[in-house]
């Protein structure tokens, strides 16, 4: 568990370093980190599908939740409307109204695991003190506030994109070695 933060703090500060002090672009759109945080999210929501055909009952709903979760993140960084594709296909993938068919299987995926919330309260402690339930916490604070703080531009720092595009491709890194 620390090798993976460990790999993810040499990561980030190697990108920090290529932009901040050689002056790369390696963080702007379309550049190298975007395509970096669409493959990792999609190898995520594989990973995740692979691991719902592994595991059994809510573990498996779990899974498929995380796997929809990443795909959706997937189609969210890749700008699926610039490559020559049916424009039903970038509708449903890239229009937040088409985009709304996965988030209601999101939603009733979310709907099944609190649906059998004793389930996972019955085994609380051992998610507790799971390295899953650590990076998917720390996941959702560094996507939540902390990719919110540097899109929005609430903190003014030099570099602001280079924070924003870290504090979205740590915690899809973290949701893959989850």
């Amino acid at each position: 568990n620390l090798l993976f933060l460990a790999i993810l703090l040499l990561f980030n500060g190697i990108v920090a370093y290529q932009v901040i002090v050689n002056g790369s672009d390696i963080h702007r759109e379309n550049q190298l980190l975007e395509n970096l945080q669409a493959a990792v999210l999609m190898l995520a929501s594989i990973v995740f599908v692979a691991s719902a055909y592994t595991v059994k009952g809510l573990h498996r709903t779990l899974a498929a939740f995380f796997a929809v979760l990443s795909f959706i993140f997937f189609f969210r960084e890749l700008d699926i409307e610039k490559f020559d594709v049916p424009q039903g296909i970038v509708f449903l993938l890239a229009d937040n109204r088409g985009r709304s068919v996965f988030f209601v299987a999101l939603l009733f995926l979310l709907g099944t695991l609190i649906k059998d919330w004793r389930f996972f309260a019955s085994h609380r402690q051992a998610y507790l003190r799971s390295h899953m339930f650590a990076f998917v916490s720390l996941s959702a604070v560094l996507l939540i506030v902390f990719s919110t703080v540097f899109d929005q531009k609430l903190v003014h720092v030099r570099e602001y994109i280079l924070y924003e595009e870290l504090s979205e491709f740590s915690p899809y890194y973290l949701l893959l070695v989850t």
